[in-house]
């Protein structure tokens, strides 16, 4: 009796051990499955991976592209500044000019002024001289306006310059912060897996900023280059030997 007991406890013990060895199968195979699910979540992953890096890697030499346009762009800009600091520097040393021409035909015109009082003063041969001495007063005041017209023009072109360069430096400010731009929003895209995308800057653009540029400078150099006035004395003999 007491060995059919044993057995029998032999035998609960071999079926309980029998069944935990069964839900420890049963746990390892679920551990299977859901480790084989993993890894084949885990190949996804890494594939869509891939793909974003070769998107990452194409979209980063769009990039690099743009910013060699961007570099290009920035230094067109820079050389049309030059040219613009040139062809101000011109511009005021032409308004010099003009101003010290108008000051000396200032200076002419009140000597003719004094010479003219002076000839009415005397007797009525010396007539004719005056009436020359008016009409170069009259010739002188008319190359003064024109010096004034020319002067003003000139002061025009020298302001229409300096807002261009203002313009220029803006652009070029602008440019340099969308250079500076490009790379840390390259940056964060890689860390989001993101593709971001940038647009190429046409030559439309460049070539409509370069457009008033190359009109303001033709405009520059035909004012520039205008032939100076000359101022001719004329004088007439009086009757008699003297002179004027």
């Amino acid at each position: 009796m007491q060995e059919l007991e044993a057995t029998s406890s032999q035998l609960a013990s071999v079926v309980e051990a029998r069944d935990n060895l069964k839900k420890e199968l049963l746990d390892v195979y679920k551990k299977f499955e859901s480790t084989t699910q993993e890894l084949v979540e885990e190949r996804r992953t890494v594939t869509t991976l891939n793909r974003e890096l070769e998107a990452l890697a194409k979209q980063l030499q769009v990039d690099s592209q743009a910013r060699r346009a961007l570099e290009a762009e920035l230094d067109e800009a820079t050389r049309s500044l030059d040219e613009m600091n040139t062809s101000a520097l011109s511009l005021s040393k032409a308004l010099e000019s003009t101003h010290s021409k108008n000051s000396t035909l200032e200076a002419e015109k009140e000597v003719l002024s004094k010479a003219l009082d002076e000839e009415k003063k005397k007797t009525i041969q010396a007539q004719e001289n005056s009436e020359d001495a008016q009409n170069l007063i009259s010739r002188l005041q008319t190359e003064r306006e024109s010096f004034e017209m020319r002067s003003r023009h000139l002061e025009e072109e020298l302001a229409l310059a300096k807002g261009e360069m203002l313009r220029l430096r803006r652009q070029i400010s602008a440019s340099r912060s969308q250079n500076t731009k490009i790379l840390p929003r390259t940056s964060a895209a890689t860390e989001t897996s993101s593709v971001p995308r940038t647009s190429a800057p046409t030559e439309t653009s460049q070539v409509a900023n370069e457009q008033p540029v190359n009109d303001r400078n033709q405009k520059t150099s035909e004012v520039a280059s205008g032939a100076p006035y000359t101022v001719k004395r004329t004088t007439r003999r009086r009757k008699g030997g003297a002179s004027t």
